[in-house]
């Protein structure tokens, strides 16, 4: 997946946990489902990066990493611990906005 495309899709998420901000659960969730499959109980570094900023910082922060356009941001974005707050048809829908 490219960047704008990962772009437009953590945009969705960002406004799809703007209207239900439980849904930041299923990030931990994600990451702690990953480091308990690990074979040593730990996660790679980005993923440990990402689970601090989670454990860290506040919505308002984290919606910034997710729906700015920055190198760091973009980085991150690679490795997300996201999946599963949209529907099929809500990344379908990102995915076309990115290419429009």
């Amino acid at each position: 997946m490219n960047d704008r495309r990962r772009l437009f899709t953590h945009r969705a998420i960002a406004e799809k946990i703007d209207g239900d901000p439980r849904l930041i659960g299923k990030a931990h969730e994600n990451l702690e489902t990953w480091r308990m499959r690990s074979f040593d109980g730990a996660l790679p570094p980005t993923l440990q990066e990402w689970k601090d900023i989670l454990d860290s910082q506040d919505w308002p922060s984290i919606r910034k990493i997710l729906v700015n356009d920055s190198e760091e941001s973009n980085r991150l974005r690679q490795s997300s611990p996201f999946p599963g707050i949209l529907t099929e048809s809500e990344r379908f829908s990102a995915r076309e906005a990115a290419s429009g």
